[in-house]
């Protein structure tokens, strides 16, 4: 048995968007009045809702800005296929983030790190 009333999750589903899209249409002014119960209770008519995404018109397809069109094919020209890639690990742990600076193989940029006590560090404590 299909209900006759939903909640805004409900009408989300329903439409197949979200919570957050329905509450931007509702702003808008063109999508159906809610029926409010109570004060904090606010549903939506399933037959309000079909009939108001039958009276909306389908997308045309409309054809790329030729800027769009232009910055795409230079994209997948200089990556070799539809855009980005793939991306591998780098250095020796394929785990590691790219990026980070934990773990045993970090060097900071001055070289490898070095023990105090072998440098003649006067505070080393040797």
């Amino acid at each position: 048995m299909t209900p006759l009333l939903v909640d805004v999750a409900g009408a989300a589903e329903l439409l197949g968007v979200g919570r957050r899209t329905v509450f931007a249409l509702r702003a808008r002014g063109d999508f159906p009045a809610p029926v409010v119960l109570a004060s904090k209770i606010v549903r939506y008519r399933v037959s309000d809702l079909q009939a108001w995404l039958q009276q909306r018109p389908g997308e045309a397809k409309r054809p790329e800005p030729a800027h769009l069109a232009a910055g795409r094919a230079r994209k997948q020209g200089a990556a070799g296929g539809a855009g980005g890639g793939t991306q591998t690990p780098t250095g020796a742990n394929p785990r590691r983030a790219r990026g980070s600076t934990s773990g045993p193989d970090f060097e900071p940029s001055g070289g490898p790190l070095l023990d105090p006590r072998t440098t003649g560090n006067p505070r080393a404590g040797a």
